[in-house]
């Protein structure tokens, strides 16, 4: 057995229904575990594991995406997980401009999902890919953005539509579209994102 799996096998199984709590209504209701609750669980487990906090990217509308790494160690073996969130209101809607407390509380939800992506608490999160009013009204905003629609064809489609970019601003639009829906539907794609996104930039910058 991995220590992916091994991790994963001994997080996962910890129930954390009565450490969550949902803000808003209907599909536009967030579930929230507590980070002080999961990284004390981390700690008792993985004593040696750390996070990451990365830089801020600011879109183009003013919106901010945070991303967190957790390392998760014991002795000689660790990985790695990376997570980003958008800063967002009680309506599950990005904030323009947000403020210190905003962003801070998001960098601790994202601390959260990252520790998530290792097992703990990981199925509170199920049903986050349902979409709201707005999105069941809009379906041809959903094709525009090239969220993906079929799994086997995921990498294909990132890659194509990080390709037509043709400035920075068109890039970073282009992550702002795709990521929410990435995270929502195929987290496992999110390094892919990055990855291009990262290649991507460099190419635009030279």
């Amino acid at each position: 057995m991995s220590f992916q799996q091994e991790v994963w096998e001994c997080l996962s199984k910890i129930n954390v229904n009565d450490k969550v709590e949902k803000k808003g209504t209907g599909n536009n209701a967030l579930t929230y575990l507590s980070w002080a609750w999961a990284w004390g669980v981390l700690m008792e487990y993985y004593p040696e594991s750390t996070y990451e906090i990365h830089p801020d990217r600011i879109l183009p509308d003013g919106s901010v995406i945070v991303g967190v790494t957790v390392t998760i160690k014991q002795r000689e073996q660790s990985f790695s997980r990376y997570m980003w969130l958008p800063v967002m209101d009680c309506s599950n809607k990005a904030v323009v401009n947000p403020d210190a407390t905003q962003i801070n509380k998001t960098y601790m939800r994202c601390l959260t999902k990252a520790i998530g992506m290792c097992g703990l608490g990981h199925y509170i999160y199920a049903g986050e890919d349902l979409p709201n009013d707005d999105d069941e009204n809009q379906p041809q905003k959903q094709q525009t953005m090239g969220a993906p629609q079929k799994p086997t064809s995921i990498k294909e489609r990132i890659t194509n539509r990080i390709a037509q970019t043709q400035n920075q601003q068109e890039l970073e639009k282009a992550y702002a579209e795709i990521s929410p829906w990435l995270e929502a539907n195929h987290p496992e794609f999110i390094d892919e994102l990055n990855s291009q996104y990262d290649s991507r930039m460099v190419d635009l910058t030279r």
